[in-house]
């Protein structure tokens, strides 16, 4: 759901090669512990093939995080919230809804462009393509997730304090 939520994570670097999970390998990473960004960070970090242990992972606050990479002691900070720069947050909102209308009004396209990129044979990518919601609307099943996911955090000491995660929605 990171995806459909770009208001909720966010990974800042001053340091333009940091593009890909391949790139972040013994870099220093600044954020909080036991979140969901951090276990955003570790997702993203597995598309890579890599781990949290592949990085040098250093718990802060978010300010702490920011202030640091501000500093440049961190190669990279993960931020939750739209910061100081909302209009950044409009303009990728903005262009995620052109991506997802041309996803759908350019299907056979979308899948070739994919396919190419990532060097998989156009059928496979078809197969997946099925098995994802590109929406970028919240339903109550999405609310569900999130909620199931704040209860096993909460149960396997990630966080402390019970969330309901209906209190992240206006």
């Amino acid at each position: 759901m990171y995806s459909r939520s770009p208001k909720a994570f966010c990974m800042y670097s001053t340091d333009d090669s940091l593009t890909t999970p391949e790139s972040l390998k013994g870099k220093t990473i600044a954020g909080p512990a036991g979140t969901n960004l951090h276990e955003l960070l570790a997702s993203y970090l597995a598309t890579g093939g890599l781990t949290v242990d592949d990085v040098d992972y250093v718990n802060m606050s978010i300010a702490d995080a920011k202030a640091a990479l501000d500093g440049g002691s961190v190669d990279a900070a993960l931020i939750a919230g739209p910061e100081k720069n909302r209009d950044v947050i409009g303009r990728f909102v903005e262009a995620q809804k052109r991506v997802a209308a041309f996803m759908k009004d350019n299907q056979d396209e979308a899948l070739q462009i994919v396919a190419e990129e990532l060097d998989l044979d156009e059928e496979e990518v078809r197969e997946m393509y099925a098995c994802y919601d590109f929406s970028m609307d919240v339903t109550d099943e999405d609310k569900k997730g999130f909620q199931k996911t704040a209860d096993f955090m909460l149960e396997s000491g990630m966080i402390e304090e019970e969330l309901n995660v209906n209190s992240l929605f206006l």
